[in-house]
């Protein structure tokens, strides 16, 4: 008896402190899970596939693409339509890193509530290529418009997601005006002639029948010649105008600058020019659209030419410096090099981006690098 009384009196309280510390765990597990930006109503977790990301990425500008069939597994987002109900209420939401309070910033290159569509880029501090990378997208009609973090073309939070690009042009705007560079936050393309604005890769792009009299041209004042240099665009040629169409051009009359050509001279294969040049192994076919990237870092070192996310052909080039104008649709020479066809999200980076940054940049913007998960509140 007195043994059974001994081995209760170690037994009862052995089992209280084991439900107290289960208790206290489970409270524990639940404050973790609950962890919530302070404020805000509802969110959806986004997912970064870490297969279509070859080495770790920071600061990477992320194109999240909200509709009813949206990301790698065509995931029904409308739900965030519902909640925001208009376009006025588009600042109303908010993007966290996976601890899920600290937020990024995000630019709105458009958003359609009437047709439940928005494209935004998100400035992703970290990706990580041997796990997946989460990220939360809150919403809330009744938050005030998240103005810190969150803004249209132009906007100072918006600058903040292309702080170390030196121009980034969405072609966003509409026909009747130029664009909007979204480093700067002017309108620093100015417009001549025709340029239409049509639905592109993304949102919207921009077309041109004939670059010689129909372009897009931003100043050489206050966007002085950089090497290195990654150059990157959407094209899509629709027909053959000249032996060498080109898509976009800064050079002055002699052999210097920078341009892309493609045409009946080039075999029709994409041409890069740097004092010197060299064409890719790959042809551009009409009424199709390529992902373009090329890169270049001074004299005597490697160029390449990347296509649709992968790298198509290196060279070597010379070096010539430059301080003109950037054409859109047309050659800095003047006529008999103009494009017939569209171009959508046209950059420049100060550096040779990575393989690594162009592959994860072509999934994104073929919205082919995150999925979404269900609605949370």
């Amino acid at each position: 008896m007195i043994c059974l009384l001994i081995m209760l009196g170690i037994l009862i309280p052995s089992l209280v402190y084991a439900f107290v510390y289960q208790q206290q765990s489970q409270s524990i597990s639940q404050t973790i899970v609950r962890k919530w930006l302070s404020g805000w109503d509802k969110r959806v977790k986004i997912t970064i596939d870490h297969n279509d990301v070859t080495s770790d990425l920071s600061n990477f500008p992320v194109l999240i693409y909200l509709s009813s069939s949206s990301g790698r597994n065509n995931d029904d987002v409308s739900f965030v339509f519902n909640e925001l109900q208009s376009d006025v209420n588009r600042k109303k939401i908010a993007v966290t890193t996976s601890d899920k309070t600290t937020q990024c910033y995000v630019e709105i290159e458009k958003w359609d509530t009437a047709n439940e569509r928005a494209w935004l880029w998100v400035k992703v501090p970290s990706i990580i290529s041997t796990t997946d990378t989460e990220l939360y997208f809150y919403y809330d009609k009744d938050h005030v418009d998240n103005t810190d973090y969150i803004g249209d073309i132009g906007d100072g939070p918006a600058q903040n997601v292309w702080a170390d690009w030196k121009t980034v042009c969405h072609m966003a705007q509409s026909a009747d005006s130029g664009e909007i560079d979204s480093v700067t936050g002017s309108m620093d393309y100015v417009k001549t002639g025709a340029v239409t604005s049509v639905d592109g890769k993304i949102g919207k792009a921009r077309g041109s029948t004939n670059g010689d009299s129909n372009y897009l041209v931003k100043s050489a004042t206050g966007f002085p010649d950089f090497r290195p240099i990654t150059v990157m665009a959407w094209l899509k040629f629709e027909s053959w105008l000249t032996g060498y169409d080109r898509p976009f051009s800064r050079e002055p009359s002699g052999s210097g600058g920078l341009d892309w050509e493609c045409g009946s001279s080039t075999n029709y294969k994409l041409r890069w020019w740097v004092g010197g040049s060299f064409d890719s192994n790959t042809a551009l076919t009409l009424g199709t659209w390529y992902f373009v990237v090329t890169t270049y870092v001074n004299p005597t070192t490697t160029a390449r030419i990347y296509i649709n996310g992968a790298e198509d052909k290196t060279g070597i080039m010379p070096d010539k410096t430059c301080s003109n104008p950037l054409y859109l649709f047309r050659s800095g020479k003047g006529i008999n090099r103009g494009m017939n066809g569209y171009i959508d999200e046209f950059r420049m980076y100060n550096g040779e981006l990575s393989a690594a940054w162009i592959k994860a940049s072509f999934e994104s913007e073929r919205d082919h690098l995150v999925d979404f998960g269900s609605e949370e509140t």
